[in-house]
């Protein structure tokens, strides 16, 4: 089976079934840079951007979105141009804290929680698929007044990012991803859970809550950086938290993980005319680089930049790197 992602779909499935299969590596952490291989990563810029009035702890203050059946949390700072910053699965607007503060000097800066993440409602029968979520992302930025902006998308908010601007190419111009989840072959399982077999799971998935633990989650996120250093208790505290609010976050996870393995991908992302930029790190152990590469071969007009340490979550491991990157791509003409 091919990819990491398996690694959410073995622990939903195996909870359901009355147990947790843990494994995980253990690191010793020196300081807050780290060195791995011959380059070392950039320590993270700070979260001075991100002030304590939060639901995080961490960001600016919340915000929240009305739309007919569900509710939007989002965070919005500094002024220019717009750019919306979209996560990917199993993660929230958290995940670009330490960039929230540089962009905003020069953009207006809107992260959101996607419906069924963070702390966005979380209905466990919505859709949460391809479609819905690139169509719940253009929904929420006209409700709040927003009809064109740039993207950027890390893993599965590559993919909503990438088709947002396929659906809607009259709203959205440079689409920046980071490790983008564009390729089925990631979730090879999709063939065996189909949408019918999951309805009856999801009323079960509430026992996920409760072996939601500091323990599991820090398991998961060594899983997306490199810079082991990274997680401090503050930031597993900070990835819990909107799993043990409510009682949809697993369900919704489950049934999220449908977009990744939605089969249009990557090849009719080939109509995309805007330009993309795909940055992606050596060491991600979610995304091959035989689909980045796959992805790269459908888009006729891109940009590629690799990281030669950065793990999935690039933007954690050297935010100054992907700062650098992000921003002369928005900034260039054309």
């Amino acid at each position: 089976m091919e990819g990491t992602y398996l690694v959410v779909l073995l622990a939903v499935l195996a909870i359901l079934g009355g147990g947790l299969l843990y494994w995980g590596l253990r690191h010793r952490f020196k300081g807050m840079e780290t060195t791995v291989g011959t380059v070392t990563l950039h320590q993270p810029l700070g979260a001075k951007a991100l002030e304590n009035t939060c639901r995080y702890g961490t960001s600016n203050r919340s915000l929240f979105c009305d739309l007919p059946d569900r509710t939007i949390h989002y965070i919005q700072t500094g002024q220019g141009p717009h750019l919306v910053l979209i996560h990917g699965i199993a993660a929230s607007l958290y995940i670009w804290r330490f960039m929230i503060e540089e962009l905003s000097k020069h953009f207006t800066v809107t992260a959101l929680d996607l419906p069924g993440f963070g702390f966005s409602s979380k209905h466990p029968h919505h859709d949460y698929g391809l479609d819905q979520q690139a169509d719940n992302l253009a929904e929420f930025l006209t409700k709040i007044g927003i009809h064109e902006a740039h993207l950027l998308g890390s893993s599965m908010g590559g993919a909503v990012a990438l088709w947002a601007a396929k659906k809607y190419p009259e709203r959205f111009g440079k689409i920046a991803t980071i490790s983008p989840s564009t390729n089925p072959k990631l979730l090879r399982y999709v063939d065996v859970l189909p949408a019918p077999l999951v309805k009856p799971i999801i009323p079960l998935s509430r026992s996920f809550k409760y072996l939601a633990t500091p323990t599991t989650v820090k398991m998961f996120y060594s899983r997306v950086i490199s810079n082991q250093a990274l997680a401090t208790d503050e930031t597993i505290s900070a990835y819990l938290r909107p799993f043990l609010e409510g009682e949809g976050s697993f369900a919704t996870l489950l049934k999220a993980t449908r977009l990744i393995g939605d089969r249009r991908m990557p090849k009719e992302l080939g109509s995309i005319q805007q330009p993309v930029l795909v940055l992606w790190g050596k060491n991600d152990r979610l995304v091959p680089y035989r689909y980045i590469e796959e992805l790269l071969g459908h888009l006729p007009k891109s940009e590629f930049a690799a990281h030669p340490t950065a793990g999935h979550h690039s933007m954690e491991d050297d935010p100054v790197w992907v700062l650098e990157q992000v921003q002369n791509f928005f900034k260039a003409k054309g």
